[in-house]
């Protein structure tokens, strides 16, 4: 307790800055829309007035389809972002996180920062969920069909199935 009345909680707080960058956003928007804001139009101005959809690129998305895959598995959403690695929660991650880069535009460095990974942990589970479930690799990342062939080293005279060559049987 303060001298002014109650200290405002982390939640009041939080809430009150996003209120205030959504209305800086609305703010921002109707001065690009010519005075016209969602809430109606200006004075003197006639029509109505577009809803600003959110950003295509923002990680909000991706925090939906968490909550849809954490529903779907009945597995919290905070255990699928955490480091916990039961076998429960990996199918589920993995899930969460193809879905990620199939259904936005984000790049795994974005996706990686949504889910505390990094992009090379986000492109190893769309692998492995690629490799368990049969799905499709999403936008061109078959990484195998890029590796080249292993070419024979100096001892080609190995056999068909990868055995040394035994001993060589002189008769004289």
């Amino acid at each position: 307790m303060t001298a002014f009345g109650i200290r405002p909680t982390f939640r009041s707080d939080a809430a009150r800055r996003i209120e205030a960058a959504g209305r800086a956003f609305a703010e921002k928007e109707a001065h690009a829309n010519g005075g016209v804001t969602p809430a109606g139009p200006a004075a003197g101005s006639c029509g109505t007035a577009p809803i600003a959809a959110p950003p295509k690129r923002s990680p909000g998305a991706c925090h939906r389809i968490i909550a849809e895959v954490a529903a779907r598995h009945d597995i919290p959403v905070h255990d699928i972002l955490s480091d916990r690695r039961a076998r429960v929660l990996i199918p589920a991650r993995h899930e969460a996180i193809w879905r990620c880069v199939m259904e936005t535009p984000l790049s795994l460095p974005a996706i990686g920062r949504v889910f505390h990974r990094d992009h090379t942990s986000i492109g190893h589970a769309v692998m492995r969920h690629h490799l368990t479930t049969g799905d499709p690799l999403p936008r061109g990342m078959d990484w195998k069909a890029g590796r080249r062939k292993r070419r024979p080293g100096p001892d080609a005279s190995r056999s068909e199935d990868g055995d040394a060559p035994g001993p060589s049987t002189v008769t004289t």
